[in-house]
C-alpha cells in the first residue's frame, strides 16, 4: 500500500493492486508451507478438501465485485479488519474459552466456512489463516499442529484462486507498467 504509489500506481486503483499483489505474494509463501505440511502428513484431508472447495468458489468470483467497490472504501475495510485482528491478538486471554466448543461442529459446516473466508480473503488480500486456524481449533476441535497444516493448505487454495481472478482483471487505461491484471 505504501510502496506501490512509488511505482506509479494511481490512487484510484491502489487498493485493487494492493489486494491483488498481496494475494500473489502470500500465495507463493503459503503454497510452499502447504507443500511441506502435505509431505509431513501434517493435515486432515476432509476439512482441507471441503473448506478449500468453498473458498475456491467465492475466491474466484468475489474479486470481480471487489473492483467495483471504491478504492477508499476498500482501504477502510482493510484497516478495520487489521485493527480488529490487532485488538484480538493484544487482548487474547483464557477468558474466551466460551469460543471453544465441547463437541465439534458438524462437517457440513466446512463448505460454509470456506465460502465465507473466500469472500473475506478476496476483499482484504489475506489468505484467511486468521480465521481458518482458530475455526479449525475452536469450532471443529482439530489438534493445533494438524490445524496449522490444514489451514495452510486451505489458505494456499484461497490465495491462489483469488490471485488468478485478480490477474484476469484490468484497470483499463490505468494499467500500471509491470502489472498483470491487478498484480504488480
Amino acid at each position: 500500500y505504501f510502496t506501490l504509489p512509488l511505482m506509479g500506481i494511481p490512487e484510484s486503483t491502489l487498493a485493487y493492486y494492493t489486494i491483488g499483489t498481496s494475494l500473489f505474494t502470500g500465495a507463493m509463501a503459503v503454497t510452499n508451507s502447504s507443500i511441506l505440511h502435505i509431505k509431513a502428513k501434517n493435515f486432515i484431508k476432509q476439512p482441507a478438501i471441503f473448506i478449500s472447495l468453498g473458498s475456491l468458489i467465492t475466491a474466484s468470483i468475489t474479486p470481480f465485485f471487489v473492483v467495483k467497490v471504491q478504492s477508499k472504501t476498500l482501504e477502510i475495510i482493510f484497516a478495520s479488519v487489521l485493527f480488529i485482528v490487532l485488538i484480538s491478538m493484544l487482548f487474547e486471554s483464557d477468558k474466551r474459552k466460551w469460543l471453544v466448543l465441547s463437541n465439534p461442529l458438524s462437517e457440513k459446516y466446512y463448505l460454509l466456512l470456506g465460502l465465507f473466508v473466500g469472500v473475506f480473503s478476496s476483499f482484504i488480500g489475506l489468505g484467511g489463516g486468521v480465521i481458518y486456524l482458530p475455526a479449525l481449533m475452536n469450532l471443529f476441535l482439530v489438534e493445533a499442529r494438524k490445524a496449522v497444516g490444514t489451514s495452510s493448505i486451505i489458505a494456499a487454495v484461497t490465495m491462489l484462486t483469488a490471485t488468478i481472478s485478480y490477474l484476469f482483471q484490468s484497470a483499463n487505461s490505468n494499467t500500471a507498467a509491470g502489472a498483470l491484471g491487478f498484480i504488480v
